[in-house]
């Protein structure tokens, strides 16, 4: 159902009068909460953010063609609304936005998938949402803009034809995920992993599990739980479900979706032109049990943490009826969100491997597994350079993250030739390195990083690039791209 509303059915579901000229018949266009993007008829929705107000641009809405806008004083902070402009008075814009994103989902009759974990959501996401538009107009969460706002926006996305909708959820405290499941009443509730993000604002992993739990409290009794049973709080996700169940693992073998074997495969995606990227296809064969079977399908992902989350996808792509073939041709031909684990070859043979986008203990050791192994994948007459891993800090983590990054870095001295730590928490990962041998830097940031990476890096190199988002390392890794053929006279020669 395409956005279109009827100004009294707005006022309806939000309990408030209409403002004058509006009668309830009065068509309304698309919500919309962006001015610099404004929506002919539609009603701008002026939400607040830390550095922003939008109560502050309804001008510019209205320039743009708004017909209308929602307006909080309490949250207008002494700013006047252009004259003439109708408004719909509300205590709370956010609550106004989210209780009309669900009454836009509740008329749309769309089946909802929705995923939250510690990590790989976003990836879940990602193949799942591939694995149903095999069969189903599918609508699923933007890269990972997984928060209220997020979830609303996905939620207002869905069309006439929609059949299903892949919501991605994230959270910093308890309740979050529960108010997001409450708007979505998701028919598969899915949950990755549990971990240590969040540490800081729960306090415990015990907390996050049920934290994340909320998602199978609140989702719809009648459909399916999707379990992590590799997990030591799967007994007590369990027992939050309220309806039916079924797990999955790399090695618990109770679990009915589960791994049984994975080979690693390399190959380029594209020729390399003279001076630029290419990108690399590293991918795994991976045989599978299923309720539906023991099978192979080829996984056009590298990692074993990668395995897990497509089981979790397919588990959720069976309960929407596809098979087999279906998974097979999806799988084949799936897109990621850009940052996670994107190998690159460039000249003089080095490869970049981006996962930049963000970190925590569990997906940084994924990570550095990942480049532990390049070497033996990379082809014959590729130049040999060394395995250097660039990690910027762990947010998160809580009174724990000193000894996470330690154990981090301990682990990356075995698995990297050259680390460099990036940003305050890091000199904890730099010790830890430099306690079992390794060579290792430490700078403060981002920038300080860029410095270091054209003193030191050379052709033929292997770099893994990681931290949480906010460290910027995606902004080195995009410097690395753009310095191409110079890589081969910068730094080590």
């Amino acid at each position: 159902m395409a956005q279109r509303w009827k100004a009294g059915e707005i006022a309806r579901v939000l309990g408030i009068e209409l403002p004058a000229p509006w009668e309830a018949e009065s068509e309304i266009g698309p919500l919309f909460s962006d001015s610099r993007q404004p929506q002919a008829g539609g009603l701008f929705v002026p939400l607040r953010g830390e550095n922003f107000n939008g109560h502050a641009y309804l001008a510019s809405a209205r320039e743009g063609g708004a017909k209308g806008s929602l307006w909080s004083p309490a949250e207008a902070q002494g700013l006047e609304p252009p004259p003439g402009f109708p408004l719909l008075v509300v205590d709370s814009v956010l609550e106004a936005y989210l209780r009309l994103a669900s009454y836009h989902l509740e008329r749309s009759k769309v089946r909802v998938a929705a995923i939250t974990g510690s990590v790989g959501k976003t990836t879940t996401k990602d193949l799942l949402a591939g694995l149903l538009a095999s069969k189903f107009r599918t609508v699923a969460t933007v890269a990972n803009h997984n928060n209220e706002i997020g979830v609303a926006q996905t939620l207002l996305a869905l069309q006439e034809e929609t059949e299903w909708a892949v919501v991605e959820m994230g959270m910093r405290a308890r309740g979050e995920i529960a108010r997001l499941a409450k708007l979505t009443r998701p028919q598969i509730a899915l949950i990755t992993y549990i971990g240590e993000s969040h540490l800081e604002l729960l306090g415990s992993r015990e907390e996050i599990a049920r934290a994340k739990g909320e998602l199978l409290e609140e989702s719809d009794p009648q459909g399916l739980a999707i379990l992590p049973a590799d997990s030591d709080f799967y007994p007590l996700l369990a027992s939050l479900a309220p309806g039916r169940q079924t797990s999955f693992a790399l090695r618990a073998p109770q679990a009915e979706w589960r791994l049984v074997s994975r080979r690693d495969r390399l190959r380029p995606l594209a020729k390399e032109r003279e001076g630029s990227w290419r990108p690399l296809l590293w991918g795994q064969e991976i045989e599978i049990a299923t309720p539906l079977g023991r099978g192979e399908l080829f996984l056009p992902l590298p990692g074993e943490h990668n395995c897990a989350n497509t089981l979790a996808a397919l588990a959720a792509a069976r309960e929407a009826g596809l098979g087999w073939e279906e998974w097979r041709e999806a799988l084949a031909t799936c897109q990621l969100t850009a940052g996670r684990l994107q190998l690159e070859e460039g000249p003089g043979g080095t490869l970049l491997l981006d996962d930049a986008y963000n970190a925590a203990p569990s997906s940084m050791a994924a990570a550095l597994e990942i480049l532990a192994k390049l070497p033996a994948l990379r082809s014959e007459g590729m130049a040999k350079g060394r395995r250097v891993a660039i990690l910027g800090d762990m947010l998160e983590l809580g009174p724990q993250s000193g000894n996470w990054h330690r154990q981090l870095g301990e682990m990356a001295a075995g698995r990297a030739d050259l680390v460099l730590g990036v940003g305050p928490q890091s000199r904890e990962l730099v010790e830890g390195a430099l306690a079992r041998g390794g060579r290792a830097s430490w700078v403060a940031d981002y920038r300080a990083a860029l410095l270091w990476a054209q003193q030191e890096l050379g052709a033929g190199d292997m770099i893994l690039v990681k931290a949480s988002h906010s460290i910027h390392l995606d902004r080195l890794a995009s410097a690395v791209r753009s310095w191409g053929s110079e890589l081969a006279r910068m730094g080590r020669q």
